[in-house]
C-alpha cells in the first residue's frame, strides 16, 4: 500500500487524505474528486476520507453524488453509535479508540455510508484499525471485493473488534483491584475504579443504542439502500457480535460496581476504627478534664467556708485553725467595703492570741 499523501483537492475538498480500495487494489489518492471519478466506474470501491477540511456540504454532495441528508450525517460531530437507512444510503457511525485526541469530551467516530456504487467512510482523526481492515480487504477474493454489504459489515466488525482488547484489559485490571482490596485500599484506587466504571458505562450505552438500531432494521435489512439479497446472514453475525460485547461490558461494569462497593466498605471500616480510637481517648481524658475544670473555678467564699469548717472540726494544729478563723472574719469586712456599708465589728479570733512577753535584760 502506498504511503499517505496530503495535497489540495482539485477545486473541491481541502485538505483531505483519501484511500481507495477496489478490485484493482488499495491505493492513496491526491483528492476526493479523483476518488469520486473512480467511484463512478462500474466496479464497486471503498473510499476512505480522513479529513474533509472546510469544504461545504454542497461541494461534497456534488463530488460523490450524495444527498444532503447523507452528507450532513457524515459531517456531524455530535454523533452516537447508529445504524439507520437514509434516502440514498445506509448510514452507520461507530466510535473508535484511536490514540489521536478527539475534541474534549467527545469520542472519535468513524462514519460510513453504503450506496450501490461505493462505501464511503469518513473520520476526522487517524484510524489505524482502518489500515488493518484495508489490508484484510486486499486479501479477499475478487467477488467479495465488489460485495458492498459484505465490505460494510467487515469494516463494522473490525471497528467493534478493536474494542475487545480494551474491554479485556479493563476486566483484568478489575480482577487485580479486587484482589488488592482484600488487604488494603489505597486512596488512588477510588479514581481508577470510577474511570473504569465511566468507560464501561459509556460503552454499554453506545452498544445499547447501536443494538436498538440494528433491531429496528432487522426485518427489512435486504431492502435498505446498497444492500443485497442474502445479506441477512452477515447481518445476524454482526448483531451477535454486538450482543456478546454488550453483555461482556455489562458484566465488567457490574464487577466495577462491586469493586467500588468493596472500596467504600473498607473506607467505612477504617472510619469506624478511627472513631472508636477517638472515643477511647476521650473517655480516658474526661475525668481529668472534669477535675481540672472544677478546681480551676474561682469560688472563694464557699471554698473559704469549707476550709474554715474543715479547719475547726478537723484535727489540724491550733495555729492553722486560728488562721482560718482570721480569714473568715476578714470576708464580711471586705464585702461591706465593696457595698459601701459600714462594716460590722471585726470578729475576734478564738482562742485569743496573746503576745509572749519579751525577756527582761538581766
Amino acid at each position: 500500500m502506498s504511503s499517505m499523501s496530503s495535497t489540495p483537492a482539485d477545486n473541491a475538498v481541502t485538505p483531505v487524505r483519501v484511500w481507495v480500495a477496489s478490485p484493482a487494489g488499495c491505493r492513496t489518492l491526491a483528492s476526493a474528486a479523483e476518488a469520486a471519478r473512480l467511484a463512478a466506474a462500474d466496479s464497486f470501491a471503498w473510499i476512505d476520507l480522513e479529513e474533509t477540511g472546510n469544504a461545504g456540504p454542497g461541494q461534497i454532495s456534488e463530488i460523490f453524488d450524495l444527498g444532503a441528508e447523507t452528507i450532513e450525517m457524515l459531517r456531524r460531530a455530535d454523533q452516537r453509535p447508529r445504524f439507520m437507512p437514509l434516502a440514498d444510503a445506509t448510514y452507520a457511525a461507530v466510535p473508535t479508540t484511536t490514540p489521536s485526541a478527539a475534541p474534549a469530551g467527545r469520542p472519535a467516530y468513524v462514519c460510513l455510508a453504503l450506496t450501490e456504487r461505493f462505501l464511503l467512510t469518513r473520520h476526522s482523526t487517524p484510524c489505524p484499525v482502518l489500515a488493518e481492515i484495508r489490508d484484510q480487504y486486499s486479501s479477499l477474493p475478487e467477488d467479495a471485493k465488489t460485495d458492498g454489504p459484505a465490505v460494510l459489515f467487515m469494516v463494522l466488525d473490525g471497528l467493534l473488534r478493536e474494542k475487545e482488547p480494551q474491554v479485556l484489559s479493563l476486566g483484568a485490571r478489575l480482577t487485580e483491584i479486587q484482589v488488592m482490596l482484600r488487604t488494603n485500599s489505597p486512596p488512588e484506587i477510588h479514581d481508577e475504579i470510577m474511570g473504569i466504571l465511566r468507560t464501561l458505562t459509556e460503552l454499554v450505552q453506545g452498544l445499547t443504542w447501536y443494538g436498538s438500531d440494528l433491531n429496528d432494521v432487522a426485518g427489512t435489512i435486504e431492502q435498505l439502500p446498497g444492500m443485497r439479497v442474502g445479506v441477512s446472514e452477515r447481518f445476524s453475525h454482526h448483531c451477535g457480535r454486538v450482543s456478546r460485547m454488550r453483555e461482556s461490558a455489562r458484566d465488567y461494569r457490574q464487577q466495577a460496581k462491586d469493586a467500588f462497593d468493596h472500596y467504600s466498605s473498607n473506607a467505612a471500616n477504617r472510619q469506624g476504627q478511627l472513631i472508636n480510637v477517638l472515643t477511647v481517648v476521650a473517655a480516658l481524658f474526661l475525668p481529668l478534664t472534669f477535675l481540672t475544670g472544677f478546681f480551676g473555678m474561682d469560688f472563694r467564699c464557699p471554698r473559704q467556708r469549707l476550709e474554715v469548717h474543715l479547719g475547726v472540726r478537723g484535727a489540724g494544729p491550733a495555729a492553722a485553725r486560728r488562721q482560718r478563723c482570721h480569714h473568715l472574719a476578714a470576708v464580711p469586712q471586705a464585702a461591706a467595703a465593696i457595698r459601701g456599708r459600714k462594716p460590722h465589728p471585726p470578729v475576734i479570733a478564738w482562742p485569743p492570741v496573746t503576745a509572749s512577753p519579751s525577756p527582761r535584760p538581766v
